[in-house]
C-alpha cells in the first residue's frame, strides 16, 4: 500500500514510524516546519521524515493547487492524517481509492476537535484512547475504523496521557492498517447525540486563588507538556504553571486557594524559561505574595 501522510509533532512521528514498520510505502509527508515554541523533548515530523529519506512538503495548509497536484502525482492508495492542523478538503480526500483516514486522540464521539487530552483530565474521565476514522467534511465525525482505549490514572497529566496515546496509536494502527490495505476497513457510524466538543484552550487554562484545590490541580495537570501550561496572575504579568500538588510541600510556593493550600513546584514567567519554585522565588521575590492573586476589578 502507498499512503500519503499528513501529520505533525511527536504523535505524527510515532504513527509514521508504525506505517513504515508495516512496510507501507510513503511517497510524501505533508507537515509543518519546526515550531520554535514546540515543547522541549518532542520531535518534529518534517525532520524525522527527511532523516528517513522521505519527500516532505510544508505548505501553509492543505488547500493549495500545488499540493493537490503533488498528492495526485504520487497516486496514493490511502491518505492518513496524524494530528495535522488543517482541514483536508474533499478533492484531496477523493484522490486515494481506499479512502482518507484520521487518527484522533480520543474515544469518539467524545471530545471532537483539537487538543482533546486536557479535557479528559478536566472532566475527570476514567478512560481515554484513540480512534481511527474515515475523514468527512465535519471534523472528527466520520465512520470509525477502530479504537484503542486505556485507563486514566488519578494523578494523570497530559504528559503521561500523551505517552499513553502514542502507544495506543501504534497498537491501533498495527490492527487497522492491514484492514485498510486490503480494502476491508470496518465502518461504524458515530452517534451524534453522544458527541462532545473541545472548547478553546485559553479560557480553560486560567486559574487563580479563587479556584478550589481540585480545579486548580486539574488545570495544572491538564495543560502540562506538550500543552502550553496553566496560566495565572503574577502582579501585572502572567506566570505559567508546569507542576504542583495539593497541600503543602517543602521547596514549593504554597498558595492559599478557596478551600485549602496548593503547592506550585515548577513554573515560569510567561514567555520565560521554566524553573523550580525555589529558584523562581530567588529571581522574583514578590512571587509568594503575588502569584495567583486575582487582579483587582477595573
Amino acid at each position: 500500500m502507498r499512503a500519503v501522510v499528513f501529520g505533525n509533532r511527536e504523535l505524527g512521528c510515532v504513527c509514521l514510524e508504525e506505517l513504515l514498520a508495516q512496510k507501507v510505502e510513503v511517497p510524501l509527508v505533508v507537515t509543518y516546519p519546526r515550531d520554535p515554541a514546540e515543547a522541549p523533548g518532542y520531535r518534529c515530523l518534517a525532520e524525522v521524515a527527511a532523516a528517513r529519506g522521505l519527500p516532505v512538503a510544508t505548505p501553509p495548509d492543505a488547500a493549495g493547487e500545488d499540493l493537490f497536484a503533488k498528492v495526485r502525482a504520487v497516486a496514493p492508495d490511502a491518505i492518513f492524517s496524524f494530528y495535522y492542523g488543517h482541514r483536508i478538503g474533499k478533492a484531496l480526500r477523493d484522490v486515494p481509492p481506499l479512502g482518507a483516514f484520521n487518527l484522533h486522540g480520543s474515544l469518539l464521539p467524545r471530545w471532537r476537535g483539537r487538543a482533546p487530552l486536557p479535557f479528559v483530565i478536566l472532566s475527570g474521565e476514567r478512560e481515554a484512547g484513540v480512534t481511527l476514522h474515515f475523514m468527512v467534511r465535519e471534523m472528527d465525525a466520520g465512520d470509525v475504523v477502530g479504537q484503542a482505549s486505556f485507563p486514566v490514572a488519578p494523578r494523570e497529566t497530559s504528559t503521561t496521557l500523551y505517552a499513553k496515546t502514542s502507544a495506543a496509536a501504534r497498537a491501533l494502527l498495527r490492527r487497522a492498517v492491514p484492514l485498510v490495505a486490503s480494502g476491508r476497513a470496518p465502518r461504524a457510524s458515530q452517534d451524534p447525540g453522544r458527541a462532545t466538543f473541545t472548547p478553546p484552550l485559553l479560557p480553560e487554562r486560567e486559574v487563580d486563588r479563587a479556584c478550589t484545590v481540585e480545579r486548580f490541580d486539574r488545570v495544572v495537570r491538564a495543560f502540562a507538556r506538550p500543552y502550553p501550561g496553566a496560566r495565572t496572575p503574577l502582579g501585572s504579568r502572567r506566570a505559567i504553571l508546569w507542576a504542583g500538588e495539593p497541600g503543602t510541600r517543602r521547596g514549593g510556593i504554597v498558595l492559599p486557594l478557596a478551600d485549602g493550600p496548593y503547592t506550585v513546584l515548577r513554573l515560569a514567567v510567561e514567555g520565560g524559561p521554566e524553573t523550580v519554585a525555589g529558584e523562581f522565588l530567588r529571581l522574583h521575590p514578590a512571587a509568594e505574595a503575588e502569584l495567583g492573586k486575582p487582579s483587582s476589578p477595573g
